[in-house]
């Protein structure tokens, strides 16, 4: 992503928080004011140029860099057109899951089998849908937030459900590490109700726990999944068990 128009616009706002205007600037610089509002229209600042601008602030250029990265806007949520471009590609997916989660682009291709090259490509779509910024030397910085999420039922959430939720629910679940609890009753709808609310209450508490772990190496992780549902029964499933069965078949 080009970052020549976010450092001017981050120029910009440090120069409006100094009380600096074009006409101040362009007096501390020797210049016109039209001349100073034509460089920043255009956008053409010469290295030194920049240098003096700082200066002028008490600044270096790698203050404002550093500003800038700071006043990068973070995304929650993808937008529809943008996962169903992800969602096209399985393999995009999971190097999205494993970057959102910290892992560099070296301990990717250190665990997992995948080309240095393809892991590029896929690198490189994710600074396309803003999810990361790709800087020099394959160095990756997150651009979403920490309560990131893929849209609800969402194409994204669709595909994850095919490819990841049988996978998840293969084998003996508490033999692996994990926990299976089964419920099923009769509910009030208040009671279904309290459920929900708790239910949203654990969400954000899985929220707030992976984002206390972001400081852990990824060694001290463990990739999970947890499934919550609550849901009415269908119709036919008590029907379909208390049915007589047809005592012609066999």
């Amino acid at each position: 992503m080009k970052q020549t128009p976010l450092l001017i616009a981050t120029l910009k706002k440090a120069l409006k928080a100094n009380h600096i205007t074009y006409k101040i600037l362009a007096e501390k610089l020797g210049m016109s004011e039209s001349s100073i509002k034509r460089i920043f229209a255009d956008e053409n600042f010469t290295l030194t140029r920049l240098e003096q601008v700082c200066a002028i602030m008490d600044m270096d250029i790698s203050d404002l860099v550093s500003k800038m990265n700071r006043d990068k806007p973070r995304i929650s949520q993808l937008t529809e057109e943008q996962e169903k471009v992800a969602a096209a590609d399985i393999r995009l997916l999971g190097v999205a899951f494993l970057v959102v989660n910290g892992w560099s682009y070296q301990q990717i291709l250190d665990h997992y089998p995948i080309k240095a090259a393809d892991l590029v490509h896929y690198l490189v779509q994710l600074d396309q849908l803003r999810v990361i910024d790709l800087e020099a030397n394959n160095r990756i910085k997150l651009l979403v937030t920490a309560n990131f999420s893929w849209r609800k039922n969402g194409p994204i959430q669709q595909v994850l459900k095919q490819h990841v939720q049988k996978a998840f629910l293969e084998g003996d679940i508490e033999a692996s590490g994990g926990q299976e609890h089964f419920l099923s009753g009769m509910l009030s709808n208040e009671s279904q109700e309290i459920i929900a609310k708790e239910l949203k209450r654990l969400e954000t508490l899985v929220t707030e726990l992976k984002r206390n772990d972001q400081h852990l190496s990824i060694h001290e992780r463990h990739g999970f999944s947890m499934a919550m549902v609550i849901r009415p029964w269908r119709d036919n499933i008590l029907h379909n068990m208390i049915q007589e069965k047809d005592k012609s078949t066999k």
